[in-house]
């Protein structure tokens, strides 16, 4: 029998580094679909503070992940993500700036899986892109490229995934907002010996992933540990890891309980 699925988290409790970056990675989607007609969403969101020799900041962060199967075999996801930085004390010689960020991408690949009974191993691989831009103490557009390898163990009590996305990242439309090329050398988005703009290259991220749910039938935890490794020359600000716990609800179980 062909299976719906609906992977929702309303409720999430996540930490992440609290401070202002360019760039960080967003929650890499990872379905482990097993057949057709599959459909999941999952979200992610944290609210953190800290505070840096007397200045107290938070930061907030979104991101939801939608996938969808419509035949065995092919994979559609989509993800967005949006964060936010606000120091209690602006302070621009320290990068100590408010900052807002969003992204959206999407993606197609393929999936396989194997085993028999309740537990399946599943292999995927996904390719795509997306765009999004930043406005802080300057404004860009960012768009990225990505494939995404994985593999997975599916069980009615736990699954767990491991993911392998390559990214590359390309910043446009640079607007330093009149604070001028010294500013743009002190937080390194010029690079003086090299003489290049961050949006004069493209960057280059390995961002493997973890995730691992837990729990019975229609409700498990969620929980995923991403990273970003730069494996190109990146002298700006980036965000390396986040960490998410989340709520994983498998909607055609509640519907079989239901119809009981």
């Amino acid at each position: 029998m062909k299976k719906l699925y609906l992977l929702a988290i309303p409720a999430i409790i996540a930490m992440s580094s609290c401070s202002r970056y360019y760039y960080q990675p967003n929650a890499v989607n990872t379905p482990l679909f097993t057949d057709g007609n599959q459909l999941h969403l999952s979200g992610a969101g944290s609210i953190s503070s800290m505070e840096d020799n007397g200045n107290r900041s938070r930061s907030s962060y979104f991101d939801i992940n939608a996938a969808y199967s419509p035949i065995k075999h092919l994979g559609v996801i989509g993800n967005y993500t949006t964060w936010a930085f606000r120091p209690e004390n602006i302070d621009f010689s320290k990068a100590e700036v408010d900052a807002d960020a969003h992204f959206f991408d999407l993606g197609v690949g393929g999936y396989v899986v194997s085993g028999q009974g309740k537990s399946k191993f599943v292999s995927e691989v996904y390719a795509g892109g997306g765009s999004g831009s930043i406005k802080s103490d300057v404004n860009m557009d960012a768009r990225r490229i990505f494939i995404q390898p994985g593999i997975g163990f599916r069980h009615p009590v736990v699954e767990v995934g491991l993911a392998m996305r390559l990214s590359n990242m390309k910043f446009s439309n640079l607007n330093d907002n009149g604070r001028g090329v010294s500013y743009l050398e002190q937080q390194r988005l010029i690079d003086a010996k090299r003489n290049l703009r961050i949006t004069d290259g493209s960057y280059w991220f390995w961002e493997p992933a973890v995730t691992c749910r837990i729990g019975y039938k229609f409700m498990k935890a969620q929980f995923q540990w991403s990273f970003a490794n730069a494996i190109s020359y990146v002298p700006w600000h980036y965000n390396g890891s986040h960490f998410t716990i989340g709520l994983h609800t498998n909607l055609e179980d509640i519907l079989e309980i239901s119809s009981h």
